[in-house]
């Protein structure tokens, strides 16, 4: 239970935080600087490994399911 609490404060706060900061955000995403480019780029790698692990942790594919393998073994076979 600890753990879904501490999950769930924490995608609040980080939900928070960027609603906080959503001008900045839109500046470094849209703006037409120099760097903007590197900035979307960045934008679309975190974006694509975010939607990756989420995929495959709701897919229960490898290695996010070897996590809950792991934890399956410590609980069962290790305590």
């Amino acid at each position: 239970m600890l753990h879904l609490v501490g999950s769930v404060l924490y995608v609040a706060v980080a939900l928070w935080h960027l609603l906080l900061h959503v001008s900045v955000v839109k500046n470094l995403v849209w703006n037409a600087a120099a760097h903007s480019v590197s900035h979307r780029r960045e934008a679309l790698v975190a974006g694509a490994l975010v939607a990756l692990v989420a995929t495959l942790a709701v897919l229960d594919l490898p290695p996010a399911s070897w996590l809950g393998d792991l934890t399956e073994f410590m609980r069962r076979d290790f305590w």
